[in-house]
């Protein structure tokens, strides 16, 4: 079967429709577990759970029954070597990014723009019972942090991005966008993300190889995450 290039309204469905469904869940059921002690990322992990991953993964076996091929950025002679220095860097780089317009645009638009969200969601505090807490972190580890990513990177990088308009600089620019405009639980971060994700992209484009972003998206969310052991030792 032919693999057929999406366009742009389909693009734009197939980016945020499961990114708007996460965040419906997110915020509906978050003030229950919230009042029952669970943190807010531990609401997030089920979300990933019961929605991200059965939605996308649907979406990616549905395209599959009808092409044939989903995954178009899987495979390349790229030397592993070269693989790894492209891993660091891209891990290197969205530490910078965050570390430095992290620091200062996401808090000012949590305190502006975003002030009107739940305080729950804008703080994110690593709160509560000493096993929630290790069962949270746990479910972080397994599914915010490989699971997530994994899938997330099929979806966008393997599937969305091989089959926009383009592959150039516009179709790598709109996927970084698009993929921080999903992430409607925590707009705050939508200038970082897509900062930092544009090299994602291009990366894959370059090499045509997925895993590449697989790997460096893993590694930044794990990063991201290790200090939460020192708030449950």
């Amino acid at each position: 079967m032919k693999t057929k290039t999406l366009n742009w309204l389909q693009v734009v469905f197939y980016s945020l429709f499961p990114g708007a469904m996460v965040g419906m869940f997110y915020f509906l059921t978050g003030p229950f577990f919230i009042e029952k002690g669970y943190p807010a990322i531990f609401v997030l992990c089920l979300a990933v759970i019961f929605v991200l991953v059965p939605l996308e993964v649907g979406i990616m076996i549905w395209v599959k029954k009808r092409q044939g091929k989903v995954i178009l950025f899987e495979k390349s002679n790229l030397d592993w070597k070269r693989g790894i220095l492209w891993v660091v860097g891209l891990v290197c780089y969205s530490g910078i990014i965050f570390a430095t317009i992290g620091k200062i645009v996401v808090t000012w638009l949590k305190q502006t723009v975003f002030a009107f969200m739940p305080s729950w969601s804008i703080e994110n505090a690593f709160e509560g019972d000493h096993t929630v807490l290790v069962w949270t972190f746990v479910l972080v580890m397994i599914f915010a942090n490989v699971v997530g990513p994994l899938v997330e990177e099929f979806y966008f990088r393997g599937f969305i991005l091989s089959r926009m308009p383009k592959r150039a600089v516009t179709s790598v620019v709109m996927s970084a966008l698009l993929f921080a405009l999903y992430h409607f639980w925590s707009p705050w971060d939508f200038v970082a993300r897509t900062v930092m994700v544009i090299p994602f992209g291009y990366a894959v484009q370059k090499t045509g190889n997925i895993w590449i972003s697989i790997a460096a998206h893993i590694s930044v969310n794990i990063i991201s995450s290790i200090s939460l052991i020192t708030l449950i030792a």
